[in-house]
C-alpha cells in the first residue's frame, strides 16, 4: 500500500509542476442516527440555529444523512495551518469540518503558477459576491497549496482574505479529492461533494464564470 500512495503522490506532484495558461471521499464518517429494531431514526435534536456534525443535516429536527448521499461518503476532512495574512485565521489550525453550515469553494493550486495567481481572485470575488447577495456567512473558500516552492507562497496570498493552506509532502488531500493544480471542488452544506471541475475558464466574461456563480448562488439558497 505505501508504495501505491507513494506513486499516487508523485503522479499528482508531476502534475502540479505543470501550468497552463486556462483558467472523494474521505475518511469513513459514522451515521449519526441510532437506528432501533424498527429502522426508526430515533430523535436527535437540531434546529436551525444548531449544526449537526459534519456528513449530516438537519431534517425535521433530526440530523440525517441528506437525501441522495451515501452514509460515510462526505468529503475528505483535513486539519491545516492557515498561511494568508490577510484571512480572519491567519496562524491558526482549520478543519474542513470547521466551515459545516456553509458552501465550501476549495480550490487546489501552485504558488508559482500565472494562470492560478488570476484564477484565485475571481474564485475569492465569487464568494464575496454571495456576501453581497445577502448569502451572508453562507458560503466560504479554502485554497490548498500543492506543496512546489513553498517559498513563493507569501506573495501568492498576500493580496487574498481567505484561508491558504499547504498540503503535506504527500499531497494527501490533493490525493484524497483526485485533484491536481486548478482544481476546484465545490463542497455543500452538509459536507459532501457535489461537484469537481479539474478546469474552468473564469476570467473576464468566461462562461464557467456565469455557470459557476449560478451553481454557487443554488447552493447557498438551499438549507440544511
Amino acid at each position: 500500500m505505501r508504495a501505491i500512495s507513494v506513486s499516487l503522490a508523485a503522479v499528482f506532484a508531476v502534475i502540479a509542476v505543470s501550468c497552463d495558461s486556462g483558467g472523494g471521499s474521505g475518511e469513513d464518517q459514522e451515521d449519526l442516527v441510532a437506528v432501533d429494531e424498527g429502522s426508526e431514526p430515533q430523535s436527535i435534536a437540531c434546529s436551525k440555529t444548531s449544526t449537526c456534525e459534519w456528513g449530516n443535516s438537519c431534517q425535521k429536527h433530526k440530523c440525517v444523512v441528506p437525501d441522495g448521499q451515501n452514509p460515510g461518503k462526505a468529503a475528505y476532512d483535513f486539519v491545516r495551518k492557515d498561511e494568508c495574512d490577510g484571512s480572519p485565521t491567519a496562524g491558526q489550525d482549520i478543519a474542513l469540518s470547521d466551515y459545516h453550515g456553509k458552501v465550501i469553494l476549495l480550490y487546489f493550486a501552485t504558488s508559482t503558477c500565472d494562470a492560478c495567481k488570476a484564477d484565485v481572485k475571481v474564485y475569492e470575488g465569487l464568494i464575496d459576491q454571495l456576501e453581497f447577495k445577502g448569502f451572508v456567512g453562507m458560503a466560504a473558500m479554502i485554497t490548498v497549496m500543492l506543496p512546489m516552492s513553498a517559498s513563493a507562497l507569501p506573495a501568492f496570498a498576500a493580496p487574498l482574505h481567505t484561508p491558504v493552506v499547504v498540503d503535506d509532502d504527500n499531497v494527501a488531500i490533493a490525493v484524497h479529492y483526485k485533484a491536481a493544480k486548478d482544481t476546484v471542488v465545490l463542497i455543500d452544506k452538509a459536507g459532501y461533494i457535489r461537484e469537481t471541475y479539474p478546469s474552468l475558464e473564469v476570467r473576464g466574461a468566461a462562461p464557467d464564470k456565469a455557470g459557476l456563480t449560478e451553481l454557487l448562488t443554488q447552493m447557498a439558497s438551499e438549507s440544511l
